[in-house]
């Protein structure tokens, strides 16, 4: 299958860009978009007109911005699920939570903005500083998923016992 690129027009970087469809065929684009928006495109059919392509990147995109947010992903990492252990013993700035680790604060910070996009921590200012402090009511969330398949092992642990014994 051929890889399509979406087609830009010369001009200078901007910071606000805008679709549009030009009378060709071609899609193009009013301004230049971020970097992060021009990707390849494999289109599902080489019947889709260029807008439709349009509305797949761009879904494709939003799926990407919603990943931000995505209490799994966010716990998915051993030093984010450290800093939410770590923070379950009280509020406490970026400075000391990255003492407390061995990652730079740098580190530590990217890792607190991910947690707080995803809405597991809440920050406070205080002067010059941000306060982090845990956020559960994301994690009921998920809880609640793992109490499903918690239920559903139990069951399964159960059987096997069952078969085990009368064998």
């Amino acid at each position: 299958m051929q890889m399509t690129k979406l087609e830009r027009p010369k001009q200078s970087s901007a910071t606000s860009w805008l679709p549009c469809v030009a009378g060709r065929g071609r899609f193009e684009w009013t301004h230049a978009p971020p970097a992060e928006h021009t990707i390849a495109l494999k289109p599902a059919s080489p019947h889709l007109t260029a807008f439709a392509n349009y509305v797949i990147n761009r879904l494709h995109i939003m799926s990407r911005i919603e990943a931000k947010t995505d209490v799994f992903r966010a716990i998915a990492d051993p030093t984010r699920r450290a800093l939410l252990d770590r923070l379950r013993a009280g509020p406490a700035n970026a400075g000391t939570l990255a003492s407390d680790f061995r990652s730079s604060r740098p580190a530590v910070s990217r890792h607190l903005r991910v947690l707080r996009e995803a809405r597991l921590v809440v920050d406070t200012r205080i002067g010059r500083e941000r306060v982090y402090a845990v956020n559960p009511v994301p994690l009921q969330n998920v809880a609640g998923w793992l109490e499903g398949y918690r239920a559903f092992w139990q069951a399964s642990l159960t059987r096997l016992k069952r078969n085990l014994e009368e064998k």
